[in-house]
């Protein structure tokens, strides 16, 4: 060994742990195990950047067979108190004090059946002659993923099971002024500082913790603390004359907290920028207002798109080197630590509302911003489609169990379900472990999951947790499009009635869907009542919006234009860039090229429309000629407004808008978007309306799925459905057609038939 040093405190700190019962050797009739929980953890020494004392880390990270310790440790609920919290109310009061608890992971006990997940190696009595043994580990480690989390419950719990018999500031202490192993307090008098010293030493002493290096700014405290438990600077210092030394409260200086700023030669890079910028070590914030700028400037580079070790030009060398200058004034730069100044007196606090609507508005980019921080930190916590899809398992298994116990048994027995059984009918049967329905749809060209779905009870809240996520999925539609899609995975008997439950509690449909007044519905236009024609030969149009999309530093303004077809309520939605009527000419164009021509088209008496009409003839007029004239005759468009001020004259089309407003409105909210984003969004909302159900959705799983305007725009219920399967003779192009024929066929018998009686009662 070439560090002989290093060696020996090594040795040291190995004997340490080992005489005080941390770890122990393992028995030789425990060296294997059956079960083969057993792991070996590596460990090595490092020293203390400010202090010459050598810490033995077990790498709990380190791998075998590219599997690490902590990857399969629970990480455990945060239950350390916040730095800034932490750090603010010891600014509270004039009399300060610190402690630390001695070696705190190491007074945790680690369960007898896991200590052999702890196994290191080592020479006894530190012999590196002699043969290694085998030893374990009794207590938690520094570096493994669950202690932090174990150690921090064991203190707050010493301190919960203690609350009426121990000083209630002591235990208040321990709950809201400890930083993991830190205990930062302060109180406004040396006789209370005295006596929470002695309560808290004896509350941490019955839980196991020792609170060593106790720290204060009062001498009389410091006094009544033995000499062994002071910080080493002061276990010699005569209290009666010395000056108290500088101590560190969480990295920051006190008793004002004052600010260390070395000078770092870094390159003129984003890297380099960067570097500076997180090395600065402000808990508190007060060097937000010198941060900002350097920030701000890493912002106008990220701009540029400048590699990370990319040097930046001239132009930016001088905003740089400014900040660096104005670095360098901090360094020094203190603050008292006790906010109160002397003679302080009471303090009062009032509170004072507004009926002010634009306040509250400000605040809502500070909620976002916060939002964003804490969903940037659970998607770093990240779980793997596997993990998710396990847990799913389990879950639904347990709810089946606990539901349906006594068909489970009989299934699991090789025999029928009783006829009482309210799952009877559905001739349910065990597959992978869940319960699910058998049906007669054995044969059918469907997903496996859709042909037998999961059977779960209306009454467990895992079926109330899917039907919720379900709803606000699909944007807060109606309860059967809800009903179609659940029976995608999941079958819930009496389902109607659980899915009317959501939404009759759900505070955004009930804001959304408020009664109206009623009025005799009129009869039914022609133009609805035709059958064997395209889709979107007669139409409805109209505006809705608008939406503030995002360009550059600012917003501008888009609207929505929706085509809804008279006959099957199909919607095509596209994106005006404004009112005016050249961008509502360019809108028609874009529908006509996509979905081809319109027969007849109504709208509102809207300017634009008119005008756009207007200018349509005209430009028809200018094409006037003999040929062109006959092809407009047989092609062109009957343009049909309703009456001014006579919105619901366009029900069909209005109704459609509404559900558009009430997804959009769900999904949206305050968020703003991009050209692009809003163009995608709109076009999943016109996936989301063209599947849903136009016909009733049946209870019964051997009846075949609910018509809807997708069965003929794309021959398939959504969009994200798998393939047909087709036959090698289908590859001629007059099968294919014949095919696609006789599926226009079905759906318009199938409207016919089911859908077009539903409009023959009045509603209202």
């Amino acid at each position: 060994m070439k560090n002989k040093e290093f060696l020996e405190d090594y040795r040291r700190f190995m004997d340490t742990i080992l005489e005080k019962g941390y770890a122990m050797e393992v028995p030789q009739d425990q060296l294997s195990h059956d079960d083969n929980r057993v792991w070996y953890v590596p460990h090595h020494g490092v020293y203390h950047l400010k202090k010459k004392k050598i810490r033995v880390v077990f790498d709990c990270n380190a791998t075998f067979q590219d599997v690490p310790l902590n990857g399969q440790l629970m990480q455990g609920p945060d239950l350390t108190n916040k730095l800034i919290g932490a750090l603010m109310r010891f600014r509270e009061e004039p009399i300060a004090m610190m402690a630390d608890i001695e070696s705190m992971f190491y007074q945790v006990r680690v369960p007898g059946t896991d200590a052999d997940l702890l196994r290191f190696l080592w020479w006894p009595n530190g012999d590196l002659s002699a043969p290694v043994k085998d030893y374990r580990m009794v207590v938690h480690l520094f570096g493994a993923t669950s202690s932090p989390s174990v150690a921090s419950y064991a203190l707050r719990r010493t301190a919960e099971d203690r609350r009426g018999t121990a000083a209630p500031e002591a235990v208040e202490t321990v709950l809201r002024n400890f930083y993991v192993d830190d205990c930062l307090k302060s109180v406004a008098t040396e006789e209370e500082a005295v006596a929470l010293v002695k309560s808290l030493r004896y509350l941490c002493a019955e839980g196991g913790f020792s609170l060593t290096k106790w720290v204060s700014n009062s001498r009389r405290v410091l006094s009544s603390i033995p000499a062994e438990l002071r910080a080493t600077e002061l276990k010699d210092l005569d209290l009666a004359q010395d000056d108290l030394p500088t101590e560190r409260a969480l990295g920051v200086q006190w008793c004002t907290f004052t600010y260390r700023i070395k000078s770092q030669d870094k390159p003129k890079t984003r890297r380099g920028i960067l570097s500076v910028v997180n090395s600065t070590y402000d808990p508190l914030g007060f060097l937000v207002p010198l941060i900002l700028p350097a920030k701000l400037l890493m912002r106008d580079l990220c701009k540029e798109k400048l590699g990370w070790d990319e040097e930046f030009s001239d132009s930016w060398t001088e905003r740089w080197y400014k900040w660096l200058e104005d670095l360098t004034l901090v360094s020094g730069f203190s603050i008292s630590r006790c906010v109160k100044p002397k003679n302080f007196g009471t303090t009062k606090v009032a509170s004072e509302t507004s009926q002010s609507e634009k306040d509250p508005e400000k605040q809502k980019v500070i909620v976002q911003q916060n939002m964003e921080k804490y969903r940037s930190t659970m998607e770093r916590r990240s779980v793997t489609f596997e993990q998710l899809m396990t847990a799913e398992a389990e879950i639904i298994r347990y709810s089946q169990s606990q539901c349906f116990p006594e068909e489970i048994r009989a299934l699991c027995s090789n025999k029928p379900v009783k006829k009482s059984s309210q799952l009877y009918r559905l001739d349910p049967m065990l597959q992978d472990g869940f319960l699910r329905v058998g049906g007669r749809l054995n044969r059918a060209a469907m997903p496996a999951e859709t042909k037998h779905p999961v059977i779960l009870s209306k009454h467990s809240r895992v079926a109330i947790l899917i039907l919720n996520e379900i709803h606000e999925k699909i944007g807060h539609s109606g309860r059967n499009y809800m009903l179609l899609q659940l029976r995608q995975r999941f079958w819930i008997p009496q389902a109607t009635s659980a899915i009317r439950k959501i939404i009759s509690k759900c505070t955004v449909c009930r804001r959304l869907r408020g009664q109206v007044g009623e009025q005799k519905m009129a009869p039914l236009l022609e133009d609805r009542l035709l059958p064997d024609k395209p889709p979107f030969t007669n139409v409805g149009i109209d505006y809705f919006g608008p939406f503030e999309v995002k360009r550059g530093q600012s917003t501008v303004k888009r609207y929505g234009v929706m085509f809804t077809c008279l006959t099957i309520r199909a919607v095509h939605i596209e994106v005006a860039d404004s009112l005016d009527t050249s961008a509502c000419i360019n809108v028609l164009r874009r529908f006509i090229s996509r979905r081809g021509q319109i027969s007849i088209m109504r709208s509102d008496n809207g300017t634009n429309f008119v005008g756009a009409e207007k200018e349509l003839r005209e430009a028809v007029k200018n094409l006037d000629q003999s040929e062109m004239e006959k092809t407009m005759q047989e092609r062109g468009i009957k343009w049909i407004f309703n009456s001014p001020a006579a919105s619901h004259q366009g029900g069909i089309w209005e109704r459609q808008i509404r559900t558009v407003r009430r997804i959009l409105g769900a999904l949206l909210k305050e968020q703003t978007l991009t050209d692009d984003s809003l163009q995608t969004f709109l076009c999943e909302v016109e996936s989301i309306i063209n599947g849903r159900p136009i016909t009733s959705v049946s209870d019964d799983p051997c009846d075949i799925e609910p018509l809807t305007p997708n069965h003929l725009l794309l021959m398939k219920t959504q969009p994200n459905m798998p393939p047909g399967i087709f036959n090698k003779d289908d590859l001629y192009a007059r099968k294919r057609w014949r095919q696609v024929q006789y599926l226009a066929d079905l759906f318009w018998r199938r409207w016919t038939r089911e859908y077009l009686p539903l409009l023959q009662e009045r509603q209202k």
